[in-house]
């Protein structure tokens, strides 16, 4: 009893000290960037829909989210609004920012703040990954996180809903890149059809 108490211990402390490292690692970034590989499934579905890209982050809000293939799209977001442009339609849509707990975009801004935010569970710590689960009751499921444990990148997110399961794989992560002053602002074509929900 007193061994399987002990251990229990040892392994929450080695937790600890995994989201530890990992939030002095988040601390002072306030920028990012990566490739990223998306891929979703859900009932509607036949097969795993999957789309590749960039994406670009600057706190506290600020984000574009850029899909090049299947078919190019950009996604802009700001405190206040969502605008997604199509360009092969010329065509924007813009609509209120509901970002929630479990959103990709919410995640990567919050690294430094995990355990305030979420219960979190080891699952494994193989082949030079960190692997972690992450519930709250703030949360639609669970998310799962991979990060490197030679310096704590992030490299993997499982988003697990009641309606979807997203997995997104990141590569060439950067932190604290610097970028272009119109990275974030969405300037609309000329000619293009602007639909706003808010309205």
């Amino acid at each position: 009893m007193i061994y399987c108490f002990l251990t229990a211990f040892s392994f929450a402390d080695e937790v600890d000290t995994y989201i530890n490292s990992i939030e002095v690692k988040y601390r002072d970034v306030q920028s990012l960037s990566a490739t990223f590989t998306q891929e979703t499934s859900n009932v509607m579905l036949q097969t795993p829909y999957l789309q590749q890209g960039t994406f670009a982050l600057s706190k506290p809000h600020f984000l574009h989210w850029e899909v090049t293939s299947p078919l190019e799209q950009h996604y802009y977001a700001d405190k206040d609004k969502i605008t997604v442009w199509t360009p092969s339609q010329n065509q924007a849509i813009i609509s209120s920012n509901q970002e929630t707990s479990h959103d990709v975009s919410s995640l990567l801004t919050n690294l430094n703040e995990l355990k305030t935010r979420y219960n979190i569970v080891l699952l494994d710590k193989e082949n030079d990954q960190i692997h972690l689960k992450l519930s709250s009751d703030k949360l639609d499921g669970e998310i799962e996180l991979w990060f490197t444990q030679k310096d704590y990148v992030l490299n993997q997110v499982m988003v697990n809903t009641s309606n979807a399961k997203t997995k997104v794989i990141l590569s060439e992560v950067t932190l604290n890149p610097t970028f272009e002053q119109d990275e974030f602002t969405f300037v609309p074509a000329e000619g293009a059809d602007v639909i706003d929900s808010r309205q």
